[in-house]
Order: structure tokens, then sequence, then C-alpha cells
């Protein structure tokens, strides 16, 4: 919005210029080293503020009511610049309503829920975690079809939230459509650490040692997790580290996934990332953990979610993040029938919310569950 100004004259010379180049092109050096001028200009202060520790910051789109607001300030203003007093009180109001615009897209918010959003990013994989207090874990950020796609979903699902940095990001495993959005994802919003098992560090695939480059540029810590670990984002939650063990190492990237329950209010989460093979059986030996809401393995493939896991874990809902709409057909028909069955290929944006008083609650923003299948209470 502060640039606006230098744009309008820029844009304006840009258009004399064009009719000058037209009708008078012996004159048409003068409005075109003003044009060169204002755009040289225009860029010096978008590459400067790039360059800027603190020099920009992404924030969502302004409210309608905002935008209606500035504009009628900036015409009231421009009408009124003849009467300078006048016209002055009006440019204040404009310039008060901009820092309004801006408090409200980077005010920190916060609630006494847990938020957890399962991101729409085709094949691949992206969940966002909302604690309490605020803060933030994103568990996988990657698309096999494009992970700078998965990148701008994650963006946009902190905007919506008035989220502007992600406290912890944790990579279940190194398949590329499990993390491939992160190396973008790092240079656009605030990551404090990443967070993956031992198994992860397979330098002998290049895009490993990629994100690690990335990530020690960017001077974001790297952490390694194993079963038994508890992450500290908020006080009021649980969440620990499944699998794998320490000592446990298959030749699988999917067998090695990182599998997390995130608790909260007496509900609970599981995310299992692409876990099947010897990782599922070893997962399964353990202790039964009951959740509320469970990631179906590995896209929800029929290998990687057979009963005795439902049995295990005894989910109310289970999302199956893909892009092939036939998966939830399968599941529907295969699974459980106690089980709501949600895929972000045909549900989109799945987020559920637990208050402070354990009530659950579902979202599906781009799709709808149908009456057969209706959310528990």
């Amino acid at each position: 919005m502060l640039l606006i100004p230098l744009v309008a004259v820029m844009l304006s010379l840009g258009y004399i210029l064009l009719a000058t180049g037209l009708l008078l092109p012996e004159v048409a050096s003068v409005p075109a080293w003003c044009f060169e001028q204002l755009l040289a200009g225009l860029l010096w202060v978008v590459d400067a503020s790039a360059a800027t520790p603190w020099g920009h910051q992404e924030i969502p789109a302004p409210p309608t009511w905002w935008v209606l607001g500035f504009y009628a300030l900036a015409l009231g203003a421009m009408r009124l610049w003849s009467s300078r007093m006048t016209g002055m009180r009006w440019w204040q109001g404009t310039a008060a309503w901009t820092l309004l615009g801006l408090a409200v897209g980077l005010w920190p918010r916060s609630s006494a829920e847990l938020r957890c959003s399962f991101l729409s990013v085709g094949h691949g994989c992206a969940v966002l975690i909302e604690a309490p207090n605020g803060r933030t874990l994103l568990y996988d950020a990657g698309s096999f079809a494009d992970g700078g796609r998965a990148a701008d979903t994650i963006r946009h699902a902190l905007w919506r939230s008035g989220r502007h940095q992600i406290d912890a990001v944790v990579i279940s495993h190194a398949d590329i459509d499990h993390y491939n959005g992160l190396r973008t994802l790092i240079d656009a919003v605030p990551v404090h650490t990443i967070c993956f098992a031992v198994t992860f560090l397979d330098f002998s695939q290049r895009p490993v040692a990629e994100l690690c480059d990335a990530a020690a540029a960017r001077g974001v810590p790297l952490r390694i997790v194993q079963a038994g670990d508890r992450l500290l984002l908020d006080p009021s939650l649980l969440i620990e580290v499944l699998h794998p063990a320490r000592d446990f190492d298959d030749t699988e990237d999917n067998a090695d996934s990182v599998v997390l329950r995130v608790e909260y209010a007496g509900r609970s989460c599981l995310l299992t990332g692409d876990i099947e093979g010897a990782g599922l059986t070893k997962l399964l030996s353990g202790t039964p953990r009951r959740a509320d809401i469970m990631l179906s393995p590995h896209h929800g493939s029929r290998a990687a979610n057979p009963a005795s896991l439902y049995g295990w874990c005894r989910p109310d809902y289970a999302i199956a993040s893909t892009g092939d709409p036939r998966v939830l057909e399968r599941l529907r028909s295969e699974g459980p029938a106690s089980v709501t069955w949600l895929s972000t290929a045909n549900q989109g944006l799945v987020s559920f919310k637990v208050s402070a008083e354990g009530q659950l609650d579902m979202e599906v923003t781009h799709g709808a569950v149908p009456n057969a299948l209706a959310p528990h209470p």
C-alpha cells in the first residue's frame, strides 16, 4: 500500500511514454528516462527490503472492509487536497487506517484450543498443528507433483490462522513427497527447528543434502528425534514420538517413518507418515494407543492400513492425504465401519478443533462429508 503512489506515477509515465513514442518520438526520451528511474527505485526498495532482516513480513490479504475503507479515505484525501487542513486530516486518517490494517494482519492470535489441519497438497503430506498458546508444528511439507504447491498451501494455511512462523517441523521420512516443499518454505516463513529420525540423514539422496544445506544457511537447527522423546511445544500438549526407536533401522524409508501422537484435553491425534512393513509391525507390538484422529498411513494404501492398526488405536476419524479420489471409496468399503473416512482429494482441507473442555469439532473447507458418515458428536 505504501508503494501505491510510486507505482501510480510510474504507470502514468509508462502510458505517456507509449503515447509520445507513437506521436512524438523525438521527445520520448524524457518520459523514458523518468520511467526508468522510478522503476529502478521501485526495484531497489523491493530488493533492499528482501535483504534486510525484518525488512519485510508476509501477511494475509487485508479484509474487504479494510480495503474499502482505505480507498474511501484515499479518495477523500485527494478530493480535499485543495483544502490544506481538511485534506491533511484525511491523509492522516489514511495513514492511521493503513497502520490498523498492518496491525490486524500481524497481531498474534491464540485461543484455548488445539487445531489440527490436514492440508490438501495432492499426493503428499502436510499437517499443521496449532497449539493453544499460538505456537505451531508442521508434520511433513511435500507433494509428489510440486513441492512449491505444498509450500504455498502451508503458507496460506498459516495466513488464514494469523500465524507468521513455524516453531517446529517434523519430517516423517526421506520420501520426496513428504519434504520437498520445505526448502521453499524456509525461505518464506521463519522456521525455528526441523526434526527427523536419524535414518533421514541419507546423504546419497541429493534432496536430503540440499535441505540440510539450506537449513544451515538459514540458521535453522536440525534435531534428531526417536521413540520416547517428547516435543515441548505447549505445556498443555503432550506430543510424543512413538517410532522409530533408537535401535530400529530398516532399509525401507517408509518403515522408518516418525510417528507422532498429539494429546490435548483428553483427545489425541496420531500422525503416521508412510509407516508400513517392519516399522508398522514394530509400532503395533507396543502398548495400544487410543487416537480420536489418525492420518491414514502411506496415503491410504492397502498394505499400510491393516485391520490390526485400527484395532490398536481405535480412531473415530481417519484421513488419507492423497491426490487420488478413488482411495476414499476403497477405504470405506474395506475399513472398519466405525471410522469416519476422509480424504484430502475428496474433502480438501480437513481441520479438527479441540476445546479446553475436550469438545472435538471438524471443519471441511472444500467438500462435504456424506450424511451417512456425519462427524461423531
